[in-house]
């Protein structure tokens, strides 16, 4: 049987499957092993979400997303807001604050701007309810964790916030 245009005799098919499978099926077969292999080695992270993030591309890679934001026009306020976004994903492990439970307790981190500088305070909770000041999802689901992001992060909050 012949074919014409993008398509091969019949011939040359049996010649392809007959030659060819057989080193076809081996690469696949070394491919499936070597995936196996790095799935293996790749083991879960155990410690906890705050040794685990200590930076935007830590939280990036715990959210496995690209490290570059899209900057196109974006202010350096802007690009600050958006990576405290990510951080605050990355350390809530897909937790999200839900305003319609008025006894879920969302922390948020809370500074002090004066004369002498821009600092991390203290954290202040909400349960339904959000201050203009504050992005309802830029809450923490402990306490603890809004602390570790007003320190850890204080120089992102400065720049998202001045």
């Amino acid at each position: 049987m012949k074919f014409t245009g993008f398509f091969m005799h019949k011939t040359e098919i049996e010649i392809f499957n007959n030659k060819h499978m057989e080193e076809l099926l081996d690469k696949i077969a070394k491919l499936a092993q070597e995936a196996k292999h790095k799935i293996k080695c790749e083991k879960k992270d155990n410690r906890p979400i705050t040794e685990r993030v200590e930076t935007f591309e830590d939280a990036c890679r715990e959210l496995r997303i690209p490290t570059i934001l899209p900057v196109t026009h974006l202010t350096k306020r802007e690009i600050a807001l958006r990576k405290i976004e990510v951080i605050a994903k990355a350390l809530n492990e897909g937790w999200e604050p839900n305003w319609d439970d008025n006894s879920e307790i969302k922390h948020r981190p809370w500074f002090i701007m004066s004369p002498s500088g821009f600092r991390f305070d203290h954290s202040d909770y909400a349960r339904s309810f959000v201050p203009a000041g504050c992005g309802s999802h830029l809450h923490f689901k402990r306490e603890a964790l809004a602390d570790y992001a007003g320190k850890q992060f204080t120089e992102l909050y400065e720049q998202a916030m001045l």
